[in-house]
């Protein structure tokens, strides 16, 4: 990717720091049960399903990794399909741009056929995108399971 890049990369800030702030949050939600402090109006004795508040440590491990899950295939994804449609932005410029002041028949021929090629290494892509979504689509269905599991456990 050669063009927008700098909106790829905003992409990635965002991705880092949407990644610090979970992070933040977890480290203080896990010290703040270590330590015996309630957070928030939930119920008292939801960190002791496992018999001490200390182990409830598990489940939010559990829920941690399961948001990192989520938000690292989402941000992959969602960096994958962008750079996609910014190539094909770009292809659709450079289709746009055939000057009809191509001296010869034989030049605008080798750019179309140039064209072309571009074009069927970018369906090629699409192609493998749609490839990469099923097992985005499987990643979220396994992060899943573990959190209804552990919401079970709490309920």
């Amino acid at each position: 990717i050669h063009h927008n890049r700098k909106k790829l990369i905003s992409i990635m800030n965002t991705f880092y720091l949407v990644t610090g702030m979970i992070l933040l949050y977890y480290a203080g939600l896990c010290i703040a049960n270590y330590i015996g402090v309630d957070v928030g109006k939930a119920d008292h004795d939801i960190p002791k399903i496992f018999g001490d508040h200390r182990l409830f440590l598990i489940v939010e491990m559990a829920n941690l990794y399961c948001i990192l899950c989520w938000s690292v295939a989402l941000f992959i994804f969602s960096l994958m399909v962008h750079a996609a449609h910014y190539e094909f932005d770009y292809y659709n410029e450079q289709v746009r741009s055939i000057k009809c002041s191509l001296e010869t028949d034989e030049a605008l021929c080798k750019f179309l056929q140039e064209q072309i090629k571009i074009h069927n290494r970018l369906t090629e892509c699409v192609k493998h995108l749609d490839m990469m979504f099923h097992r985005y689509a499987f990643v979220m269905i396994a992060t899943i399971i573990p959190t209804t599991i552990f919401s079970l456990f709490m309920v």
